[in-house]
C-alpha cells in the first residue's frame, strides 16, 4: 500500500477507480469526517452511516472534486456537511408530516369523542341523519373504514366524502348541543338532511 500519496496522485487514482487509494483515503479522512457528521447528531449509528454514505458520494462523485476550488478535505467536509443536513432536513419534514398527521387524528378523535359519548344515543341521533350521512358515520365510526375505502365503495370523490363526513359532524354536534340545552333525547330539527 501506498503510505504517502500526495492530494493529487490520490484524486488521480481514485478517479481511475483505485480501491487502494481509496481506502488510504479512508483510513486517513474518516475519523475527521466522523468528527465534522457528528456535531449535528448524538447518534452514533446514524452518524456512521451518513459517514459511509459520504464516502460512496466521494467515490461516486471524484471527477467533481476542483482543486482550483479548495483541498480535498474541504470538499469531503462539505459532502460529509450536506449528507448531515440532508438527513435532519428530511428527519424534521417527517416529524413536521407526522405532528401535523397526528394533530389532524387528534382533532378528528376530538370531534369523534364529542360525537361518540354516549353509543346509544349516537344511534338514535344517526337515524336522525339522512341515509347518506348517517351510513357515512356508522361505516367510518362504527366499521372502521377509512373515508378513501368509502369513496372507492360508493364511486364518490373523496372530497365528497370528507364534506359530508364534516356536515354530518357538524349537524350531530349541533344536536348534541341542542339535547343538552333542552333536555331532549334527540333532537328530530336535523332529520332527513344531506
Amino acid at each position: 500500500m501506498n503510505s504517502g500519496y500526495n492530494q493529487d496522485e490520490l484524486v488521480n487514482d481514485i478517479k481511475v477507480g483505485c480501491q487502494q487509494a481509496f481506502n488510504y483515503l479512508y483510513c486517513n479522512y474518516s475519523t475527521a469526517l466522523l468528527i465534522v457528521i457528528n456535531s449535528y447528531t448524538d447518534d452514533s449509528h446514524i452518524a456512521e452511516d451518513l459517514l459511509q454514505d459520504s464516502f460512496v458520494s466521494i467515490w461516486l462523485n471524484i471527477n467533481q472534486y476542483d482543486p482550483k476550488k479548495g483541498s480535498l478535505y474541504t470538499w469531503m467536509r462539505n459532502i460529509a456537511k450536506n449528507k448531515a443536513l440532508d438527513y435532519f432536513k428530511c428527519s424534521v419534514s417527517i416529524m413536521r408530516t407526522k405532528t401535523h398527521t397526528a394533530e389532524n387524528s387528534l382533532e378528528l378523535s376530538r370531534q369523534v369523542t364529542e360525537v361518540k359519548t354516549d353509543q346509544i344515543c349516537l344511534s338514535k341521533r344517526l337515524l336522525a341523519l339522512s341515509p347518506v350521512l348517517g351510513n357515512l358515520v356508522y361505516l367510518v365510526y362504527y366499521k372502521g373504514h377509512t373515508m378513501e375505502e368509502v369513496a372507492k365503495t360508493f364511486k364518490t370523490p373523496l372530497g365528497t366524502v370528507k364534506t359530508r363526513m364534516r356536515r354530518a359532524l357538524q349537524l350531530l354536534r349541533d344536536d348534541f348541543e341542542f339535547a343538552l340545552h333542552t333536555g331532549s333525547s334527540f333532537s328530530r330539527h336535523h332529520a332527513r338532511i344531506l
